[in-house]
């Protein structure tokens, strides 16, 4: 492979897979902070704001670190993936949880189609709202 074109790669790799990668972050690290830690959203926002600079640094660091480019764009696929399956297995956990302790009225549970709402709805509830 030229010079060139690795460079070019590296440079993709370190753009967007940065950002792509501090996004992933920061929304399996919004549920963890809410759930672990007992953060309200604002503070668990907040934090996970700031891991994601962490996270977009540390991988524009490594794209030019790592020896292969199939290495690095595996290894951005796999962290990428996780922190998507952590996100959603928090955000599936909770619509789980409160569509079975409801109580059933005759009225069909009201479901939520965007992980925001769900965080939303488990940040009030447990403010007590």
């Amino acid at each position: 492979m030229s010079n060139t074109l690795t460079l070019t790669l590296r440079l993709i790799a370190a753009t967007l897979g940065a950002y792509a990668m501090a996004v992933a972050s920061s929304l399996a690290m919004v549920p963890l902070f809410i759930k672990l830690l007992n953060s309200l959203l604002a503070d668990a926002v907040y934090a996970a704001t700031m891991w994601s600079y962490v996270v977009f640094f540390a991988v524009f660091i490594c794209a030019f670190s790592v020896s292969s480019i199939r290495r690095l764009y595996l290894g951005l696929l796999v962290s990428g993936a996780l922190c998507l399956a952590i996100h959603f297995a928090f955000v599936s956990e909770s619509a789980n949880s409160s569509t079975t302790g409801s109580s059933n009225t005759g009225k069909k549970a009201e479901s939520v189609h965007t992980p925001t709402k769900k965080i939303v709805q488990l940040t009030h509830a447990k403010a007590g709202k």
